[in-house]
């Protein structure tokens, strides 16, 4: 099985047409199999950081480079996964159906091999019984549930996530945080998250990275405090509180 990949942004800059700087200058690395999240104000540049990661978008100036297998390659067309802010789930296809429109597309599956796969992925995200059910008979969080599964289906080892529970309730956010965390770990997958939440990040993460307003400058970068298993009552505990205002104190200083 291939291991987890490294993910380099090396003198980054990203200036769209009409002369927003979104990026400057950014260096940074993502090592191999970590969950790292991305905070930061709203327009900032997060979102364009992961477009860039899937090779959905290329910069000015510098590179960004997929370490995989020792070998450094470009992203565009690599073993990446993205979860966008919405579902997105195409309403005339069953459940079962969205998720696997990715290997539809790729057209390098058998038959057999691709209901494998979707059974597997419905499973790893507790949808196993809801297969043939259609989008508008899923719940929020049952929809971003899918999501994932989609994203998964074609095994990515790098795992990009755009604020994928931001819209649902609070319940259901704590709940596929811990079961995101759980799955990417299982999985060995590389993460690199985007959120606007400071608990969030400070729950989710192995490392958190905090930027600045547009264009995006890296203004703390803090290993968690925590283990590696994380558990609900960590949320209510002190050292949890202490980490929260650290990365609050961390975008106040870089003027968010």
């Amino acid at each position: 099985m291939p291991g987890a990949i490294s993910l380099r942004f090396e003198r980054v800059d990203r200036r769209f047409d009409d002369g927003l700087v979104a990026i400057e200058g950014l260096d940074l690395t993502i090592d191999a199999g970590s969950f790292t999240v991305l905070l930061g104000p709203s327009g900032c540049g997060k979102s364009t950081l992961l477009r860039l990661a899937a090779g959905l978008d290329e910069p000015q100036s510098g590179r960004v480079v997929l370490a995989e297998d020792g070998v450094d390659r470009s992203p565009k067309g690599g073993p990446t996964g993205f979860v966008f802010q919405e579902a997105q789930l195409l309403p005339w296809r069953t459940l079962e159906a969205n998720v696997a429109l990715p290997l539809e597309l790729a057209g390098d599956t058998t038959a057999a091999e691709l209901h494998a796969r979707v059974d597997e992925a419905l499973r790893r995200v507790g949808l196993a019984g809801a297969a043939t059910r259609m989008p508008h008979e899923l719940s929020g969080g049952m929809k971003m549930r899918a999501s994932l599964a989609r994203a998964l289906v074609r095994a990515p080892r790098l795992f990009l996530l755009d604020e994928p529970f931001g819209a649902l309730d609070e319940l259901t956010r704590l709940r596929l945080d811990d079961e995101l965390r759980a799955l990417a770990k299982d999985l060995r997958i590389t993460v690199l998250f985007v959120t606007h939440s400071i608990q969030e990040a400070a729950y989710l993460a192995d490392r958190v990275i905090v930027f600045s307003p547009r264009p995006a400058r890296i203004v703390g970068d803090y290993a968690s405090p925590f283990a590696d298993v994380r558990h609900a009552d960590q949320r209510f505990s002190e050292p949890f509180a202490a980490f929260v205002g650290t990365l609050h104190d961390a975008l106040v200083r870089g003027g968010a």
